[in-house]
């Protein structure tokens, strides 16, 4: 799903800012295993495009 896929990809893209240390497989990894990212919770973060809640 495209819109799935964007919304991985702006996650991984601003996670990958803000824990540089991690791959990009660990990213990805992290993120594939959510729905999407959506209301996902990463490091405790909750994970939203509308502006990436934190």
């Amino acid at each position: 799903d495209k819109a799935a896929d964007v919304e991985r990809a702006l996650a991984q893209e601003y996670y990958g800012k803000r824990f540089p240390g991690l791959s990009a497989a660990q990213l990805g990894g992290a993120l594939f295993a959510t729905t999407a990212g959506r209301g996902a919770c990463y490091f405790g973060t909750p994970v939203n495009t509308e502006g990436f809640s934190v």
